[in-house]
């Protein structure tokens, strides 16, 4: 007996990348769950808020003084308004991201886009062929910088694939976490993960 293929791999399916990507991004997420090639998903509502996290002082991630550090980091950032509490907003998940229903999904990618090991890798396999042949389209990306691609059968929406430092290089790490930021405010995106 022969297997049933995935239907986002069907030879039913032979829509282009931008095809694809526009019927997967205007999909309802009780439709779309059928096409995550991983079954198992998490929904946001089901991970506590890191507010809670710490009434319980179950977070073995983050105390309050690295919040505080992260915060004066931040300050004088144009994304963030130091004076905000995130505690309520932010969400500690320790697990695999492409199982997560989300809006984006942010990938350590390398400068071609095209997959690699690792998360990298997981993300590609998760989301299926198309993500590679729309990133074949994106030309690569240059270190420190952000460019965005459908999630396709990944739960999340998008993929934002960023290029970080080899090596020690802060300056192209903060450009990376900066450069995923305003690709999610450019695509008024709620939620992210990295």
């Amino acid at each position: 007996m022969r297997p049933t293929p995935h239907p986002a791999h069907s030879k039913s399916i032979t829509m282009s990348w931008s095809h694809q990507k526009k019927r997967f991004l205007n999909m309802e997420r009780r439709e779309k769950r059928k096409f995550y090639i991983k079954k198992e998903y998490v929904k946001l509502r089901n991970i506590p808020k890191w507010s809670e996290e710490k009434k319980q002082k179950r977070s073995e991630f983050l105390t309050d003084i690295d919040y505080r550090n992260c915060l004066d980091e931040l300050k004088g950032d144009l994304l963030i308004d130091p004076e905000m509490d995130l505690s309520g907003k932010v969400l500690l998940y320790k697990g695999d991201i492409t199982s997560l229903e989300i809006d984006a999904i942010v990938n350590a990618a390398n400068n071609s886009l095209l997959g690699g090991g690792g998360v990298d890798g997981a993300i590609h396999r998760a989301a299926g062929p198309m993500l590679y042949k729309e990133n074949i389209t994106h030309g690569g990306c240059d270190d420190g910088k952000a460019v965005e691609s459908g999630g396709y059968c990944l739960p999340a929406k998008y993929v934002i694939s960023t290029v970080g430092p080899k090596g020690e290089n802060p300056e192209i790490l903060q450009s990376a976490y900066r450069s995923s930021l305003e690709k999610m405010m450019e695509l008024g995106l709620k939620t992210i993960v990295s």
